[in-house]
């Protein structure tokens, strides 16, 4: 007999013992994607008792004002005697009998931290970045090849307005998230390459301090005015900081478009006046005077003064501050029934009054000073100010931002306990394979070897399932991509994936990649000074290597052939089973969802979708069949690629290539399989032949035996002999946006071992070289060739640039993912540059282009 014990807050509840409650465990995969699933149970009844009563605070009663039915409560399940979860209990309803609940446990709890937790209120005092052009050109904040700059007609003038901004990498955002909330990220790593670019400018007080007027380098103007002997003011130099052009001259400031301001004066500031008879004359500023003026600088009027400590010492006075002393002055007056609100201001450091003495003076002045406009007033971050990174995220909580990472990167929320967020993908159920719960006497099967039910569709899938991003009316790309099932009897589409983020216009540029986010736009009727429009647009997302921004693989037609590829593989024709199973305490209080069944009986693997307890040790289970993985790079067509190869580092410093979105079972499959391989690549391709001479662009004259033919047929393939299909260069070519490239180890792809030289080349350039590998296998690339007899190195020309002559050693490496088809081998990923110069030819840099080094 079962036996159950409920606990709600702490108090156990009493039960009448006609039936158990009913667990329901919930698969992460393979539910909605767009959905963060938990287990629960159906209603679980207990009846009224004073007991029970007092466990729900009373709250049947009409005049209660309790307020648990309207919060969550915590719920220990026992099942005899053993825990089967912790979580949180929600009240349905209370009737004269019966009181009703639902329990839930899983990823609830800890995504439950997570609800309420905001992006932006996860800044803090050490999270702003200069926004300047110094910082623009040099902070691994801002990337290189993402525009944002708009350009377009301002009345007759064509202009070009915007600013760069900074990104947020994806990692430090779940790093802050999990140090806010005290809930660990396991897996996380599958975001790592992915940023948030800074689209908003969310100005917080210390960015709207950072970015007011800021008087540092105390030019005085000493201006005689009517009954002021001697007037001194702050002018505003050019090695000041007036970011909104508000210091009209004569140490006058526009401030006519603000209601208040805040004066800043920083510790350590002081001024000293000298005069020969200082007991003659008084001054009447102590401090620093905030003097209301007009816009030539006249009509002045003292409003207000910031407290300075004075001192007298013979024929000085000296005026200074010890801390920080910060004043808000409204801008706004009233005087005799009339109203009206100070447009000019000065800042006084020395004011005498009633007499005129031509000795007195300033002395020495050293003042920093802030004037900060508007400070209480909707305000933006202005360029050359302080960025606040997190304050300018999406406007999302951590738990919408957390559902649109792994809907991007096809990994699901398996929640070990509270305190804990693992991200899995399909491929993790795969790869569990090799840990699978053996249920060959536990499922209760007709026969012997039938289930109770047997089905060809599962889930809400339809024939096309449409994955797409957010909408902006500033893209004009399209970025949609479809997953697939093979079945004529289901609807013929559906919206499966939306995401928060709008996709990035992206293109290409000599090869690399530039990103267009147009979150800026001309004015064309604004006067002059109103070119500048910023708007803000939808949030995106983008792909970061060092100070390189990506989106291309971000875009769904990429993403349904690398994240998605398991997926896809596994729901194109899917086979689902119903059946009973033996399950007992123990069993249920160690069901984890991410790993697969099997079963000697039906002789498959299986992932447990959905577990149903019913009374006694018997649940209902819905299982979905894991067939073997098929290939995992599709066959491409003919301007795609399938893959996203990219160059990694080893922690001694070495590099690898690897598939990042692919994982567990998919991507070992790919390292076993003698039918995929990497290889290296060079550019361009060549025949060699006899020795001739030709000029160089220096006006002087080479010889080679190595000649360019443009007119050789390039193929796409090679037959079993390692022969093209027609006449040719003898080794494999792939022409791709017009470059040509070659395979260096031809022979050896054939032959699947590493020759010890390759293309006619001298073997010793080639030793320890990895001219076909495996991936995550350590790269090593051929050498350089050396110095000439002649003293002259082989990679300089006479100008002193680098050659890419095919006789003077490989300055340009590439890396690419061979398929073996029947008797031909085929590319199926996109092509890796490992070697290559820099834009002027004039250095080498091998695997990442920061790493330049000088050639001797």
């Amino acid at each position: 007999m079962t036996t159950e014990q409920i606990y709600i807050n702490g108090i156990l509840m009493e039960q009448d013992g006609s039936k158990t409650a009913s667990l329901v465990f919930q698969s992460p995969f393979f539910t909605d994607i767009d959905a963060i699933v938990s287990n629960r149970t159906n209603s679980v009844d207990f009846p009224a008792t004073d007991n029970n009563l007092r466990a729900i605070d009373n709250a049947h009663l009409s005049g209660s004002a309790s307020k648990f039915a309207y919060r969550k409560h915590r719920v220990l399940y026992y099942r005899n005697g053993v825990q089967i979860f912790s979580g949180y209990a929600t009240l349905l309803s209370i009737t004269d009998t019966q009181i009703k609940f639902t329990f839930t446990w899983g990823n609830v709890n800890a995504f439950k931290k997570l609800l309420d937790l905001k992006l932006r209120d996860l800044q803090t005092d050490v999270d702003y970045v200069d926004w300047t052009d110094a910082a623009i050109s040099s902070n691994q904040h801002y990337p290189t090849n993402i525009v944002y700059k708009t350009s377009g007609y301002h009345g007759k003038q064509y202009v070009t307005v915007g600013h760069t901004h900074p990104v947020l990498r994806v990692s430090d955002i779940l790093a802050r998230l999990s140090a806010a909330s005290g809930v660990s990220f396991v897996g996380s790593s599958v975001f790592d390459n992915l940023a948030v670019p800074i689209l908003y400018r969310n100005a917080d007080e210390y960015s709207k301090t950072a970015q007011g007027i800021h008087l540092s380098h105390n030019a005085l103007i000493n201006l005689a005015a009517n009954q002021w002997q001697h007037k001194y003011v702050l002018d505003c130099s050019a090695a000041d900081q007036d970011l909104k052009g508000q210091y009209l001259g004569n140490g006058v400031f526009d401030v006519s478009e603000y209601e208040s301001i805040r004066i800043i004066l920083k510790s350590g500031s002081r001024f000293r006046t000298y005069h020969a008879n200082q007991s003659a004359i008084t001054p009447i500023i102590t401090g620093l005077g905030v003097i209301a003026t007009d816009e030539s600088g006249a009509n002045t009027k003292l409003i207000t003064t910031i407290p300075m400590n004075y001192v007298r010492l013979g024929d000085y006075n000296t005026f200074s501050v010890s801390k920080d002393v910060q004043k808000d002055i409204d801008l706004s007056w009233l005087s005799s029934g009339e109203s009206g609100k100070y447009n000019y201001i000065q800042l006084c450091v020395f004011w005498y009054g009633n007499a005129y003495e031509s000795s007195a003076a300033v002395s020495s002045v050293s003042i920093d000073v802030s004037i900060v406009c508007g400070i209480q007033e909707e305000a933006q971050v202005l360029f050359g100010g302080k960025y606040p990174l997190f304050l300018n995220l999406p406007d999302w909580d951590a738990s919408q931002f957390l559902k649109n990472l792994m809907k991007l990167k096809a990994v699901f929320a398996h929640c070990p306990d509270g305190n804990t967020i693992e991200f899995k993908s399909i491929a993790s159920l795969y790869n569990n394979r090799s840990i699978a719960l053996d249920w060959t006497d536990k499922l209760i099967l007709a026969n012997g070897t039938d289930p109770a039910e047997q089905t060809p569709t599962f889930g809400s899938f339809a024939q096309r399932n449409k994955c797409d991003y957010a909408e902006d009316d500033t893209n004009t790309q399209t970025f949609n991509g479809e997953l697939l099932v093979d079945n004529d009897t289901l609807e013929a589409e559906s919206d499966l994936i939306k995401l928060d983020f709008a996709g990035t216009q992206y293109r290409l540029s000599d090869d690399s990649e530039v990103l267009d986010i147009h979150c800026y736009s001309v004015n064309p009727d604004g006067d002059s000074t109103e070119i500048e429009e910023f708007k803000e647009v939808t949030p995106r997302i983008v792909e970061l290597n060092s100070r390189m921004a990506s989106f291309r693989n971000l875009d769904w037609k990429y993403l349904v052939k690398s994240a998605y590829y398991t997926y896809q593989q596994t729901i194109a024709s899917p086979k689902v089973i119903k059946a009973s199973v033996l399950v007992d305490a123990l069993d249920l209080q160690d069901v984890d969802l991410s790993i697969p069944i099997y079963t000697y009986a039906l002789g498959h693997y299986y992932a447990i979708n959905k577990l149903t307890t019913k009374d006694g040790d018997v649940a209902d289970v819905e299982l979905l069949q894991l067939g073997k993985l098929a290939d995992v790079i599709d066959t491409p067509t003919s301007e795609e690629v399938t893959s996203n190869l990219v160059v990694e580092r080893n922690t001694d410093g070495t590099y690898y290539l690897n598939i990042p979105s692919l994982s567990g079972a998919a991507l070992q499959d790919i390292i076993n399989s003698p039918d995929y391989h990497i290889v290296l690549m060079r550019y361009g391709y060549a025949r060699r032949g006899k020795w001739f001479r030709y000029a160089d662009n220096t006006g002087g004259y080479l010889w080679s035996h190595t000649s360019r033919k443009t007119t050789l047929t390039v193929f796409n393939y090679i037959d079993a002999h390692g022969k093209p299909a027609q006449g040719g260069c003898s080794s494999y070519k792939i022409v791709r946006k017009g470059r040509r490239y070659r395979i260096i180890g031809e022979t050896a792809l054939r032959k699947g071992a590493e020759p010890s030289s390759s293309q006619q080349v001298v073997s010793h350039y080639y030793d320890g070289a990895s001219l076909v590998f495996e991936l995550k296998q350590t790269i090593v690339l051929p050498k350089m060739r050396p110095v000439h007899s002649n003293g002259r190195s082989a990679v300089i020309t006479r100008d002193g640039r680098i050659s890419n002559k095919s006789t003077t050693g490989l300055t340009e490496i590439f890396a690419v993912l061979m398929h073996k088809e029947g008797n031909t081998w085929k590319q199926v990923s996109n092509i890796v540059q490992l070697r290559g110069t820099n834009a002027d030819k004039t250095r080498l840099w091998e695997f990442e282009t920061s790493n330049f080094v000088p050639v001797e």
